[in-house]
């Protein structure tokens, strides 16, 4: 796709892309720290030599694995400076679903070279008893991703939840899953978990802003991300209340951008991937391909949407005025008299109503004012193919 008046420009828009990778895991996490506190407290005991099992449970994106490895790193650390040697593990059960897979994995996390050549369980949780005796820790595992395991049983989690009377060493326990697992796990290993839950909130448009900024600021360079396009990013992507997937939208801005030879975001680049990523068809809805059915926009709405598309080749919104106005020079281009103010409010109803345009109360220069944008697909190629259907309909003036 083509930038108007971006395609010479030579940079860089990254300064550490790693930053954005799913994996990796800040030390600061935006919006959950109640959360790690919570988990600081609960596991106190274990600091003692005291097991203790923690459920989490929340939503897609809503920061639980983050929270979780976080939590590992903080208390590993706690731990060695009380001189106490606590074993961090995180195994996503999702990867390895079955129990037997999952506790050879426990296994491998001491003695990296382990086979598995047909072991009973018995000798599979005398090798991991042993190993944990061997190194003197006290491992705090987390299972992410739980319930596929869980479905394959949950005789692993009652032996290591219940320990104290199987003959292993005390261990410390987190499961992770998007709801409570409790259906999936025995009543008496359910009480040494107290039917404690720390339940995940779906992120909100506030939150979702305060990691935005967060991974702005440790991935790209300084200045690459003008407010306008930060902003329209951040509107786009508050529907999903999904941290994990907008980190993937970001990265993927990044990348078009620097693909291009940019220098700065521009909000052309964030409705691309948004096409790209969530694809809205506004060409069938538009102009549809079945001739037999009805068009769902009047030529006054299209020319309407062609004076916004044109105006936001450069921008991320555009007051309502200069959208009327936009509107009023499209209508004089094509020789068609314009429509009064309120019949023009009803155009931008209906363009809203499908989703083709967003309006946004915003604070404005001297004063509130609406704003409105495109977030579907790229202004310049809206643009584009609402001239091709309008020269149906029209004959422009020359």
């Amino acid at each position: 796709m083509e930038m108007p008046g971006y395609e010479e420009s030579i940079g860089n828009v990254f300064l550490d892309p790693a930053k954005l990778e799913i994996a990796y895991v800040p030390e600061q996490l935006p919006s959950r720290e109640p959360e790690l506190d919570t988990l600081a407290h609960r596991f106190a005991p274990a600091l003692r030599g005291v097991g203790v099992c923690q459920q989490i449970a929340g939503p897609h994106g809503s920061g639980k694995t983050a929270v979780a490895k976080r939590f590992l790193e903080i208390f590993a650390e706690k731990a060695r400076k009380k001189g106490r040697n606590v074993k961090p593990i995180y195994i996503n059960c999702e990867r390895l679903w079955t129990q037997q897979a999952v506790l050879c994995e426990l296994i491998r996390q001491f003695k990296p070279t382990f086979a598995y050549r047909g072991h009973r369980w018995t000798e599979l949780l005398a090798v991991l008893a042993a190993l944990i005796e061997k190194k003197g820790a006290h491992p705090l595992i987390v299972l992410d991703e739980v319930v596929p395991m869980l479905q394959d049983g949950s005789s692993l989690i009652d032996l290591l939840a219940r320990y104290y009377e199987c003959d292993l060493p005390p261990i410390s326990l987190i499961l992770i899953a998007l709801s409570n697992a409790d259906r999936l796990i025995g009543k008496a290993t359910m009480s040494g978990f107290g039917h404690r839950i720390i339940r995940f909130e779906q992120y909100e448009k506030e939150h979702l802003g305060k990691i935005l900024d967060q991974r702005i600021e440790l991935a790209f360079l300084p200045g690459v991300w003008p407010q306008d396009s930060r902003n329209l990013f951040l509107d786009t992507v508050e529907g999903y209340h999904d941290a994990k997937r907008m980190i993937r939208l970001l990265q993927d801005v990044g990348r078009l951008a620097e693909a291009q030879q940019c220098v700065v975001i521009i909000p052309e680049h964030v409705r691309a991937v948004k096409l790209e990523h969530d694809p809205y068809d506004l060409r069938e809805l538009i102009r549809p391909s079945d001739p037999s059915e009805a068009p769902t926009f009047n030529r006054h709405e299209l020319l309407a949407l062609m004076g916004i598309a044109t105006r936001l080749k450069r921008r991320g919104y555009i007051a309502a005025r200069e959208a009327e106005d936009a509107y009023q020079v499209a209508c004089e281009g094509y020789g068609v008299q314009w429509k009064s103010h309120r019949t023009y409010l009803r155009f931008l109803e209906h363009l809203a109503m499908y989703s083709v345009i967003d309006r946004r109360e915003r604070a404005a220069t001297g004063g509130r004012g609406t704003l409105i944008t495109i977030k579907e697909m790229p202004a310049c190629q809206l643009e584009d193919f609402l001239s091709g259907v309008l020269e149906h309909s029209l004959s422009p003036q020359v």
